[in-house]
This record gives structure tokens, C-alpha cells and sequence, in this order.
């Protein structure tokens, strides 16, 4: 989890060969899902990648979705109203968390609006301790975690729109 934070990844997700299991494959081929830190150019790092097989005259490598450019993406602001609404909110779910702007290894859309000047932040809940990560064959969510998050998007609402609510339990 902490690497997907310090570092461009690659992982392959489709791989692909022969057609039946008693007899080798003429050729195979290999998705991979790439996650570029920020400040990567999509063109270096595809560069670097191909580098590595330059030698290999049976390896061909290209590309299936293109980033969207301008790279670097502007830096997170944890200064701006959205920010703070989210800080707020998470100190009232989860008082003693510390809220950060980070990367996640999860994919949402606040990459390709950051660079078209929207604010935007990705939030999600507690997986708990599962044996699998998310996106993985027994993904699932407790239900407290679940009103966990529902409350703190709401929250999060409420506080950047300035909306009062009295609250009864």
C-alpha cells in the first residue's frame, strides 16, 4: 500500500497465451495498469519502460489509454475550503486520525479534474482487516464502517456549504 504512495507501479491485470494447456503458446500478451506518481511524464516513463526491452526484438510495447497531459498535475492545497471541510468532518468521525493529502493506490476521477482546475479529493471507508484489499473476490465492508463513511460525506457536505444541523441520537 505505502509503495503505491512512493512510486510509480506497474501491474499486470490480463495476461494472455495459449489456447490449450498441453502446448506452448506462439505468443503471449500482458495489460499492464500503470499508476504514475504526479510530478511522472507519461512519455518518460513509457521511454524507460522500453528501454528495458530495446535489446529483445520479440517484445513490442504500446500503449492502450494515454494520460491525459499537462503532467505534472497541480499539487494537492490543504489550505482551500474543501480541504478543510474534509479535515473537519474526519476529526469529528474519527477524532484522533490526522488528515493527509495523499495517493492512493485507488483510482477516482480527481486526477483528470485537478488538471482542468477542479478541486477535488477522493475520500473512502475503513476496509477493516480483510485477508484481500479492495477490488479483490471477498471485498467487503462492515457495517459500521459503512455509516462511518456515510456520515462523514455528509459531514463533509454540510460543513463546506456551511449548512447547520441539530443533531438528535
Amino acid at each position: 500500500f505505502f509503495k503505491t504512495q512512493l512510486a510509480d507501479t506497474i501491474s499486470p491485470t490480463i495476461l494472455t497465451a495459449g489456447a490449450e494447456p498441453n502446448t506452448l503458446a506462439a505468443e503471449a500478451q500482458a495489460t499492464l495498469n500503470c499508476r504514475l506518481m504526479p510530478q511522472t511524464a507519461p512519455a518518460d516513463f513509457f521511454n524507460n519502460l522500453a528501454a528495458l526491452f530495446e535489446n529483445d526484438e520479440s517484445i513490442t510495447l504500446t500503449i492502450i489509454e494515454q494520460p491525459e497531459t499537462p503532467y505534472p498535475q497541480p499539487p494537492a492545497q490543504t489550505e482551500d475550503r474543501l480541504f478543510k471541510a474534509i479535515e473537519a468532518a474526519v476529526q469529528k468521525i474519527y477524532p484522533d486520525a490526522l488528515t493527509l493529502a495523499g495517493l492512493s493506490p485507488a483510482s477516482n476521477e480527481s486526477e483528470f479534474l485537478r488538471r482542468h482546475g477542479i478541486l477535488a479529493y477522493g475520500i473512502g471507508p475503513v476496509m477493516g482487516k480483510a485477508k484481500e484489499g479492495p477490488h479483490q473476490a471477498d471485498e467487503n465492508i462492515l457495517e459500521e464502517h459503512f455509516l462511518q463513511q456515510l456520515e462523514l460525506t455528509l459531514d463533509i457536505v454540510l460543513n463546506l456549504t456551511q449548512i447547520k444541523t441539530t443533531q438528535t441520537k
